[in-house]
């Protein structure tokens, strides 16, 4: 059975729409997660608490880490 011509563009349109959200979720976790280290380290007084690393930097560091 094949689909009818008309509803190959609706289902690339949800496919992308699927893989983007995917993307934007795994973005907005990690930066909750970054935000939430954060609060608790500020709220030890006399820590150091480091600057959270950008989405952009932990999924470059991790392809890195997959590859070896």
């Amino acid at each position: 059975m094949s689909l009818p011509l008309r509803f190959i563009p609706v289902f690339i349109a949800a496919v992308l729409t699927l893989s983007c959200s995917s993307d934007s979720i795994k973005r907005n976790t990690y930066q909750s997660l970054q935000t939430m280290q954060q609060r608790e380290c500020q709220q030890t007084p006399g820590q150091d608490c480091p600057q959270p690393e950008s989405y952009n930097q932990y999924e470059k560091q991790r392809e890195q880490d997959l590859k070896q």
